[in-house]
């Protein structure tokens, strides 16, 4: 756990962080569910290219709310006319805006709960813009599917952000990669694009609802070339890959 969240804090500041944040927790929802429907819209009449502008407002809107304070480094690892499978350290609700706003990648799209497709208007919302849908664990038959829908996205030149951990980080410190993304990036040939957080578990962890605006560094590292595997290696290139982050952290 970060040092922000281990120093005992006085009362008043207790208060104070909880209160700033509620209300940034507030106008985010406001600005998100107003740039939703916005995008619902323009859904029906521009290309998922020309979204990415509006995307990247919306990205823009979030971070600004946040008070997160964006510091990059490794640009030069990025050729924004490909696309990627873009790889990172999952801490919160916050690194896909970052990431939009940082690597401005055309057509760069994450992947949502199925079980979000189901709510009314945000599902509908997830499939007009082309999120994807990623399959409840230890089904295995919704995976493939899931896995197929992906290798068509890379397909049509998608980018893709995958998380291999799973799920969020608790303390901030890096988890065991799963090999899901893996197959997809043998499978496909796409190359892997590391991307590592600094910082962002001072900002804000799982389970808290907390913000702590500040400087949050956004780490893009050399690229890996996922078609120098093979099936069989998927465990050395997740292997890899997660050294590789590590290495960055540490």
């Amino acid at each position: 756990m970060s040092e922000d969240n281990q120093v005992p804090r006085p009362l008043h500041k207790k208060v104070w962080i909880r209160l700033r944040s509620c209300f940034q927790w507030i106008l985010g929802g406001a600005l998100f569910t107003a740039n939703v429907a916005i995008l619902f819209v323009l859904s029906f009449f521009k290309t998922q290219k020309q979204l990415d502008s509006f995307l990247q407002c919306l990205a823009a809107q979030m971070i600004w709310v946040s008070g997160i304070k964006i510091q990059h480094e490794g640009l030069e690892h990025l050729d924004r006319t490909k696309n990627y499978m873009v790889v990172f350290n999952h801490i919160n609700f916050f690194d896909h805006f970052v990431m939009f706003r940082t690597l401005k990648l055309s057509k760069l799209r994450g992947i949502e709960k199925e079980s979000h497709f189901s709510w009314p208007v945000y599902g509908t919302f997830l499939r007009r813009i082309r999120i994807l849908p990623i399959a409840p664990r230890g089904d295995t038959k919704r995976a493939l599917e899931s896995l197929e829908k992906a290798k068509i996205y890379i397909k049509q030149e998608y980018s893709l952000l995958m998380a291999p951990e799973g799920t969020r980080s608790k303390d901030g410190k890096l988890q065991p990669f799963k090999k899901g993304a893996f197959h997809l990036a043998i499978e496909t040939g796409v190359t892997i694009l590391p991307v590592v957080f600094k910082g962002m578990d001072r900002f804000n962890l799982k389970g808290s609802i907390d913000l702590h605006p500040g400087p949050v560094t956004l780490s893009i590292l050399p690229t890996i070339e996922a078609k120098k595997f093979s099936k069989d290696e998927v465990g050395e290139l997740r292997d890899l890959t997660h050294q590789v982050i590590k290495n960055a952290l540490s």
